[in-house]
């Protein structure tokens, strides 16, 4: 079809029709970026375009609910413009041979649930669930389950009063035979509890390949939903998930145990998925089965097989049973449960009140250029060697001590806080001890002096005790 909606919109190949019409991928001409094009014959009996075109604008910003951009009349047809979406799940169903595995299962209905939350929350039913309804999105949003067809939607709650709509009986079936609840079939007016109850049809259809009142042929199509009605009813809700997690039962039983104006509780029909979920170690790391078979070249673990729900899950393995790998690099570096202040002198006892002469970034002690942030030397470690000792490396509260400077940096640039300070200056021109202090270290006393940590049985046990036992003169 060759024409323009809205004086933008150039109508490309057909994607799919229905009773409502036909569906057309559009191209904005001005921007490039592709859209869906709904378009419904203007001489229809019922007409539902302009009331969905309505209810996309009232349920904009909604997660997973698509944009609406225009909405007209363009020659013999209404005309509607939305975001374009990828496949639904009845195509994405036949993609994988019409058998979802239980973790996809549990990922889609997770996503339903909660597009429903939300259409609910703004006061309308949806009353037409169905798989042909629920598309997947595109780019970064094609983990996401979106929610179309709103012809059917109605308002069951007024948004100001809170009045729900009243109970009513003797109603014509509304929605889609296969998966309409028990009490749609009875001619219940729908509710919030009706359109969940769907829900589980569907999941149960996934999983299954199948629902039990499939493949029932008739005459005339109300013979057809007659004998549905009849087989929904007489199908327990046992004989409905035999061979699944008992969890797909108790959401059926609490989805039909709700009363007519009654609000789910959707936490905890969503909890009833992530139970099984949490009990087969699943991830919802939205890889999808027609993810899986499309790039299979990922290396992506294969879901385990459903589990009945009279049978144990094995027991995972016992942590002490798991041990990794020992680091020895790692092992070699370990001190103990605790760490010994570092020996920083020679500025401890000058006049706090002054600092003045503090010119630059560390501190110069005998010992060598210390940093108090890092905790960094650039001379000996020991101050009575006459050769270079090998590098140093000690773990303190404070850092790393180590005479050699950090790879790549020059001199100038040594002092640089390893905290991530954004203006430091004023912290690294303090002295020590004060320094020590904001950090929560103990200040060193006066009688470790320099001289004091220079005797030499003292300075002979560095390597076989801590720094700290040898500045206080212990052990």
């Amino acid at each position: 079809m060759d024409m323009k909606v809205g004086g933008r919109y150039k109508l490309g190949k057909k994607l799919g029709s229905g009773a409502f019409g036909e569906i057309y991928r559009g191209i904005n001409v001005k921007t490039g970026e592709n859209m869906a094009v709904k378009l419904e014959n203007v001489k229809t009996k019922y007409p539902q375009l302009y009331y969905e075109a309505k209810l996309y604008k009232y349920l904009k910003g909604t997660e997973g609910v698509p944009n609406v951009y225009y909405y007209g009349i363009e020659g013999d047809y209404n005309c509607l413009v939305i975001d374009m979406l990828g496949p639904s799940l009845e195509d994405l169903f036949d993609y994988c041979k019409r058998k979802f595995s239980l973790k996809t299962v549990l990922m889609i209905g997770d996503h339903m649930i909660k597009r429903l939350e939300s259409l609910h929350n703004k006061c309308f039913l949806h009353r037409d669930i169905k798989p042909d309804n629920f598309l997947m999105g595109l780019g970064k949003h094609q983990h996401l389950v979106f929610m179309i067809d709103f012809g059917l939607a109605k308002r069951y709650k007024n948004p100001r009063t809170g009045d729900h709509i009243p109970y009513r009986d003797g109603k014509s079936l509304t929605g889609t035979a296969r998966y309409a609840s028990v009490n749609t079939h009875i001619g219940v007016e729908q509710g919030r509890r009706d359109d969940l109850e769907s829900v589980g049809f569907v999941l149960i259809y996934f999983l299954k390949g199948k629902l039990p009142w499939q493949g029932i042929t008739t005459k005339t199509k109300k013979s057809k939903y007659d004998l549905i009605k009849q087989k929904k009813i007489s199908t327990s809700v046992d004989q409905l998930v035999k061979g699944l997690p008992k969890e797909f039962g108790l959401y059926m039983d609490y989805c039909r145990g709700l009363k007519f104006e009654e609000k789910p509780d959707y936490i905890q029909l969503r909890k009833y998925l992530q139970d099984i979920s949490e009990r087969m170690n699943y991830e919802h790391d939205y890889y999808y089965d027609w993810i899986i078979k499309k790039n299979s070249k990922i290396s992506v673990p294969i879901p385990p097989r459903i589990k009945a729900a009279d049978e144990e899950p094995k027991k995972p393995k016992a942590i002490t049973d798991m041990k990794p790998p020992l680091n020895t690099n790692i092992m070699n570096k370990v001190r103990g449960n605790s760490v010994d202040a570092p020996i920083i002198r020679r500025d401890t006892y000058n006049n706090l009140k002054n600092l003045n002469w503090v010119s630059n970034p560390y501190n110069q002690t005998k010992y060598g250029s210390i940093n108090p942030i890092i905790g960094l030397t650039y001379r000996d470690f020991n101050p009575r060697s006459s050769q270079r000792d090998p590098p140093t490396n000690m773990v303190t509260t404070t850092g790393m001590i180590s005479h050699l400077p950090p790879k790549g940096e020059k001199v100038e640039k040594f002092g640089a806080s390893a905290l991530n300070f954004r203006s430091d200056r004023p912290l690294r021109n303090i002295s020590s001890n004060t320094y020590m202090g904001i950090l929560g270290a103990p200040a060193l006393k006066k009688s470790h002096t320099s001289d004091y940590f220079n005797q030499p049985p003292k300075a002979e046990l560095m390597n076989k005790r801590s720094s700290q036992q040898i500045a206080t003169g212990r052990g």
